[in-house]
């Protein structure tokens, strides 16, 4: 069993092509963003490590630039 979490957002939205690939270390969606790239990489790599998962899809599904639903699945605790 996992627990989902959804976190949704009415942005720009994430081409098809490159919903893979904002989970790479050090992807930026254009040059002029600032930071390192390491954030979805790193949140990635710590679900890996517990079983869990993410990915994101089009917020309204088939129109990417109406915004972004990342999902995430994380092993639910035993009791």
């Amino acid at each position: 069993n996992y627990i989902r979490v959804e976190l949704i957002d009415n942005g720009n939205g994430i081409e098809d092509n490159r919903k893979k690939s904002i989970f790479d270390r050090a992807f930026k969606m254009d040059n002029d963003m600032k930071g390192l790239g390491l954030g979805l990489s790193l949140v990635n790599k710590i679900l890996v490590l517990f079983d869990g998962k993410i990915w994101v899809e089009d917020r309204i599904e088939g129109d990417y630039t109406k915004g972004s639903k990342f999902i995430i699945l994380v092993p639910q605790a035993e009791k």
